[in-house]
């Protein structure tokens, strides 16, 4: 009856930055996963999990004399037997302290349709997300901590759906 067991697994990415501006990796998650027992019901593992996924993602990190940055990303998700997802983040950052961003994912496969009788609606899936983001030491810049605001901005079947709080710490080790 344990529904959510922690198992063991295994991730595999390759990544690659150019100009020490762009950078690109893909990745792959949940790859031990296929090898579970599936009739051990102690260590179940939801089916969700049992599915590898491909992440693609390429991005930059744009450094202004002014001391502001801008870091567009672009992450592209598979989850084979699943859902595929966009996601388009924009963070700009000024001072090298404070940073504003905004996110947006949406489902690839959506708009799926509902018919209620005669009358038929598409629904759609496309979270929204706000962003804020704050380095707590200047002098190494190695913490920062950020916060953000996940929401449906699209015409969801699920009505009575709230968003949800992220709240990130981030440590960087040195070189």
């Amino acid at each position: 009856r344990n529904i959510y067991s922690s198992k063991f697994d295994a991730r595999f990415g390759v990544t690659g930055t150019f100009n020490n501006k762009f950078y690109m990796g893909v990745s792959f998650d949940n790859i031990l996963s296929l090898y579970t027992r599936k009739d051990d019901y102690y260590n179940q593992i939801p089916p969700t999990f049992r599915k590898i996924n491909l992440y693609i993602i390429g991005g930059a990190n744009l450094l202004y004399d002014s001391g502001m940055q801008l870091q567009p990303s672009v992450l592209f998700m598979k989850n084979f037997g699943g859902v595929t997802s966009l996601d388009v983040n924009a963070m700009v950052t000024f001072d090298r302290s404070i940073g504003f961003g905004v996110g947006f994912r949406q489902r690839v496969e959506e708009l799926q349709s509902v018919g209620l009788g005669a009358e038929t609606k598409n629904y759609s899936q496309s979270i929204l997300r706000p962003m804020i983001q704050y380095q707590l030491n200047k002098l190494n810049q190695s913490i920062k901590i950020g916060y953000c605001y996940s929401f449906n901005a699209g015409n969801s079947l699920n009505v009575g759906s709230k968003g949800s709080h992220d709240l990130t710490l981030m440590f960087e080790l040195p070189k």
